[in-house]
This record gives C-alpha cells, sequence and structure tokens, in this order.
C-alpha cells in the first residue's frame, strides 16, 4: 500500500541538563539568547524623496499621504505598536549554551523514521549533520542500547549519515501502534544542526524535516493535517526523550476515525506513555481521511 509522510510531534518534560551525557563540556557555560544582532527596520526622517523617468521629484513628508485624496479607496490603518528587537547573540559554542536556548542548534535529537511511499522504501533514510561551529564535533546515534553510528564531523562542514529503515513504522499499515525504541537519538559533543530525509535523493518523493533538538522540545503539540490522498490512510508520530511520559492525545469535536492500537482509541482519545525513544504512530482507519 502506498503510504505518504505525515507530521512527527516531539513531547517532552522538562529537560534540565539535556547535555549532561554529551561530553561534559558546559559545565561553565552560561545562559546565552539566540539570533542576530537586533537592529533598526529603517532610518527615522522627516521627508524622503524621489525622482520619476521624466525627471520630475516627489518628496513625502511624515504623516502626508502621497497622491489624491479623492481617488481610489481608503483604509483606516491601526498603529503597529512597539515591534520587539531581535534576539542578539552568537551561535551557541558549547551544549550548555544550546540548552538555554530554543532554536534548531542543540546537541541531542530525535530521527524518526516516518511512512512514505512503498515504492520509494527502496530507497534510503539518513539524516544531515551541519556544524557550523569552530571545534569538530563527535556524533553518535544509538537506537535503544544499540550502537548504530559513530563519527566526527569538522567545524563547517555537514556530513550525511545513511540510517536502516524502521520497518515497524513504515510497514504498517494498521492498527495504531507503540513502537519501543522506534527513534535515533543523535548526540553530540558540540553544538549542531540536524536534517531527516524520508528518503535521501528520491525523484517522486523527498520528505525533509529540520529536527528541533531537545531543548526546543515543549508539552503541547497541535497536529495540523490535510485530508491524505491516493486511497491511502493517514497518520501522524510520536516521539518522547524521556523514560514515563505521559501523552495525553486530543482528537478534534466529534473525533476521528483512528484504527485504534497502542493506546488510542477508535475516535482518536488516548492516553499513553512512553519511555525515551519511544514511538507512537497513530493512524487512521479509512483511507483519504484526516487525523
Amino acid at each position: 500500500m502506498l503510504r505518504r509522510a505525515a507530521p512527527m510531534i516531539t513531547l517532552s518534560l522538562l529537560l534540565a541538563g539535556a547535555c549532561a551525557d554529551a561530553g561534559g563540556r558546559d559545565d561553565d557555560a552560561g545562559p546565552l539568547t539566540l539570533g542576530p544582532e537586533a537592529g533598526s527596520l529603517g532610518e527615522d526622517s522627516e521627508s524622503s524623496g524621489g525622482s520619476s523617468s521624466d525627471g520630475s521629484s516627489s518628496s513625502t513628508t511624515q504623516g502626508e499621504v502621497d497622491g489624491s485624496e479623492t481617488e481610489g479607496f481608503k483604509f483606516d490603518m491601526a498603529a503597529l505598536g512597539d515591534i520587539p528587537a531581535l534576539p542578539e547573540g552568537p551561535i551557541p559554542a558549547t551544549c550548555g549554551q544550546a540548552a538555554q536556548g530554543g532554536s534548531s542548534v542543540g546537541c541531542r535529537f530525535y530521527a524518526v523514521d516516518l511512512d512514505t511511499h512503498d515504492g520509494v522504501e527502496t530507497g534510503q533514510f539518513a539524516v544531515a549533520v551541519a556544524n557550523t561551529g569552530a571545534e569538530d564535533a563527535m556524533i553518535m546515534v544509538t537506537q535503544g542500547a544499540n550502537m548504530i553510528y559513530d563519527t566526527v564531523v569538522p567545524a563547517n562542514s555537514v556530513e550525511v549519515i545513511t540510517l536502516p529503515w524502521v520497518n515497524a513504522l513504515t510497514k504498517n499499515n494498521g492498527p495504531s501502534a507503540l513502537v519501543v525504541d522506534g527513534a535515533y537519538r543523535l548526540r553530540s559533543d558540540r553544538p549542531i544542526v540536524v536534517y531527516q530525509y524520508n528518503p535521501l535523493q528520491s525523484t517522486t518523493t523527498n520528505d525533509a524535516s529540520l529536527l528541533l533538538p531537545t531543548n526546543a522540545w515543549g508539552n503541547d503539540t497541535v497536529v495540523a493535517s490535510w485530508p491524505q490522498w491516493n486511497s491511502i490512510p493517514a497518520f501522524y508520530s510520536v516521539v518522547a526523550s524521556e523514560d514515563n511520559t505521559t501523552v495525553n492525545v486530543n482528537p478534534p469535536p466529534g473525533g476521528v476515525s483512528i484504527a485504534a492500537g497502542g493506546g488510542v482509541a477508535a475516535n482518536g482519545s488516548g492516553q499513553v506513555v512512553l519511555n525515551e525513544s519511544d514511538v507512537l504512530q497513530v493512524i487512521t482507519s479509512a483511507n483519504n481521511s484526516d487525523v
């Protein structure tokens, strides 16, 4: 059966010391606010001028509107109010600094093999690790207790890591299920950015996702979806970063038609306890449906 990738939800509890097991270089790191340097959106002035192609010029003074006052539609524009400045600060240099922010830069990630077309699952599931820092990053990929891959990504470089498909997720046409250790855990001793591809280098579908590190995860997530196509069911996946994570699944008013399983009822509601790296895959019971 052909399948199409759907959203992945990341749920966690409070994540204190997300990098404590990833190198120990962050003991003295202080808070850091991420983002480009703040600046004004434009220069304030009393007037501005311009010229036209026929050599004429025009100027507009603050408080005036250039052009006719009697032609065309007129709209009352409300004041925009104060526009907050962009946060200041460089890209974090340590895992401790990354843990203070909520950006896509971090040291602990979870890659989840999302279901896709059966015809392209002969391709390659993969993640790409981007190290924009000034020092090399040691990378370790595990699945449960199993070591999958380890490497060093040099500073200012990108490395693609190919990973095996997880058949319990990609070959599941229903019912919904909880897959123990279904996710790949990727850890680094330096802040990195990670992308995943389902699959890599496919001509018909290449579902690419920017993964968020655990320091950017939250506790409340909405699944934004659209009815599935090509007579196939829809689905979403949930992954936990900590043991004993309680996931409450609340469907929209009226419920949805779900292939019950894994602790999720036929109307899409349920409460499921996930351990670290577990994946809950919720699948609709009907084709061309929505979650």
